[in-house]
């Protein structure tokens, strides 16, 4: 794998990654292919046919405006459906992953917005094109009173779609919305 950060401003940073896998480990070393060319991991590494099917992105953004009072997080990343690697199980193949966070406040931090939401999608057998696309987001607003008093209002949407050729079934939906009051005083 390869990474690197770019740095855009003081306050904002661009980090990439980039893997490779080959599907021939240890087991597969000592034989020979279909065509009867002995099999090599490191040569299906470089090797340009099909590069893309193994490969694996992920990129990273964080961002800060102070001048404005806004926060921002970002992050994509794509695993092919043939990557493989024992050392990073925590990124199976066929998987897409999306993520922006936004925070922003106002009037001296007494009135804040927090945004998020998550995009997840992955293949759940080896069948082409089954596939779970899961999303949840955070709306959240806080209003800071008098004497550290606050109020907060917070709506998550979450889905889960089962898809399928031809088909988008809903499996999950879920929609909360909640209202939250502090009070503190001291005696």
């Amino acid at each position: 794998g390869l990474s690197n950060c770019f740095r855009i401003t003081e306050e904002s940073v661009i980090d990439v990654e980039l893997s490779k896998s080959s599907a021939t480990f240890k087991d597969a070393l000592y034989g020979n292919d279909t065509a009867g060319h002995r099999r090599s991991a490191v040569s299906e590494i470089v090797n340009g046919a099909n590069f893309g099917q193994s490969l694996a992105v992920n990129v990273n953004y964080t961002g800060t405006f102070s001048d404005i009072g806004l926060n921002v997080n970002g992050n994509l990343s794509h695993v092919a459906s043939a990557y493989y690697n024992p050392g990073a199980y925590f990124m199976p193949g066929g998987t897409k992953q999306a993520a922006l966070s936004l925070r922003k406040s106002c009037f001296k931090n007494a009135f804040i917005i927090n945004a998020r939401g998550n995009l997840n999608e992955y293949a759940y057998s080896m069948l082409p094109g089954n596939k779970w696309r899961n999303s949840s987001y955070v709306l959240e607003t806080r209003f800071k009173l008098n004497n550290a008093q606050q109020l907060s209002l917070k709506y998550l949407p979450v889905r889960r779609i089962s898809i399928t050729p031809g088909m988008h079934r809903l499996n999950n939906a879920t929609d909360r919305f909640s209202p939250e009051m502090n009070f503190q005083q001291r005696f």
